[in-house]
């Protein structure tokens, strides 16, 4: 049995949410059922690693199906805590997020960790302790550029295919994930020449507000069990398929790939999830909020809670790769807008200042704002620290 061919994926709306019914558009009529007497859910996403912290676990309360209606749960004691008798309370940094402090508590193999939960109003929850394992290593994370079928109207997308090997483990099963968190660099169209603002005056920096790197979480989680093996080796998993013909590959891309090392509660609760998210075939059909997690109330065992603390031995990778040159693509969205130039002394004062591009003959244009300041399309113009070009 090769790798590849028991490759399984999980794809879904919001990183660890499983957490939230999962609504996506399309040409076909929206449905939205009306809901009464639905009860809010506690959500704990979190854990504890290998790797040192800080590590964070959000704490959220669901209180209808659309993710919109998930509220942040402030001002609880979260507790990280060791049965050897270590323990931290987190940190709120921000409302119904917590963290462990640098140089805090940091997971050991063969150690087992918990979580204590106790909200404003008394009510308390925690998980059983889990063993922390032994993390498998990364040997290489790897990307082919290649052509994928994605649907009969994109019968044919290019894109860089990334794939995962590991170092062969200390024993034969092994129960793994894979979370991704892609970061990469892209410009916008023009440059700010001139601002207007009553009048036209000249931009010190043209270029100040055109390249930026942005940074997402990939709502793809892939898990691996390595038992039906010859060898506790994975080879060339596949993982993420990052189009080249969009702007995240424009310039330069960077992938971080974080590999856990699971218990084997932990990989039955996301391989449950897995498969209940890949045949969802209706909103009533198999919801992924019906997967229990491992953290449970003490005041009411009754209650409902979703998500899961997780205890994991972790590794991580991160690799880098260009926009492929054998693509001639064109990127660029924005057209520049000469004939509006003439109506700019109509624009409110409101509104001002105006950016203003000037192209290679000296004639001037106005467009849209985030063709002028990539800021606007999600990113920031800070150079991330690990940054390679």
């Amino acid at each position: 049995m090769t790798t590849r061919a028991a490759n399984r994926r999980c794809r879904f709306g919001l990183y660890l949410l499983v957490f939230a019914a999962f609504l996506t558009t399309s040409c076909e009529e929206s449905f939205l059922p009306e809901l009464e007497d639905f009860d809010p859910v506690l959500i704990v996403d979190g854990g504890i690693t290998t790797l040192p912290g800080p590590y964070t676990v959000n704490l959220t309360r669901s209180s209808g199906i659309l993710d919109s209606d998930q509220e942040a749960v402030e001002e609880a004691v979260v507790t990280i805590q060791a049965e050897s008798g270590e323990q931290e309370v987190l940190v709120e940094l921000e409302p119904g997020q917590y963290r462990t402090s640098p140089g805090g508590i940091q997971g050991a193999p063969g150690n087992r960790y918990k979580i204590s939960i106790q909200l404003q109003d008394g009510r308390q929850y925690e998980s059983d302790y889990q063993m922390m394992p032994e993390p498998v290593a990364i040997d290489s994370v790897g990307a082919d550029l290649e052509y994928q079928y994605l649907s009969i109207e994109e019968p044919e997308v290019p894109g860089y295919q990334f794939h995962v090997t590991t170092e062969p483990a200390g024993q034969q099963e092994n129960y793994l994930m894979w979370s991704l968190q892609a970061t990469y660099k892209y410009q916008a169209d023009f440059t700010i020449n001139y601002l207007y603002a009553g009048g036209f005056q000249p931009y010190p920096d043209p270029t100040e507000l055109q390249t930026c790197w942005r940074t997402d979480q990939i709502n793809e989680v892939f898990t691996f069990n390595t038992a039906m093996l010859s060898q506790p080796v994975v080879e060339q998993l596949p993982l993420h398929f990052a189009r080249a013909d969009q702007r995240e590959l424009s310039i330069r891309y960077s992938l971080l790939v974080r590999q856990f090392t699971l218990g084997a509660e932990a990989y039955t609760f996301w391989s449950n999830l897995q498969q209940q998210i890949e045949n969802q075939e209706s909103l009533y059909n198999s919801q992924p909020f019906q997967i229990r997690g491992n953290v449970y109330s003490i005041t009411d065992p009754g209650e409902t809670v979703l998500g899961f603390f997780m205890v994991a031995g972790q590794d991580e990778r991160r690799v880098f790769i260009d926009h492929p040159s054998e693509l001639e693509l064109d990127f660029s969205y924005c057209s520049p807008d000469y004939m509006s130039l003439g109506l700019i002394g109509l624009i409110h004062p409101a509104n001002w200042p105006i950016y203003v591009y000037e192209d290679e003959a000296g004639d001037r244009a106005l467009a849209n704002d985030e063709c002028f300041d990539c800021r606007k399309l999600g990113g920031t113009t800070d150079r991330p620290g690990f940054w390679q070009d």
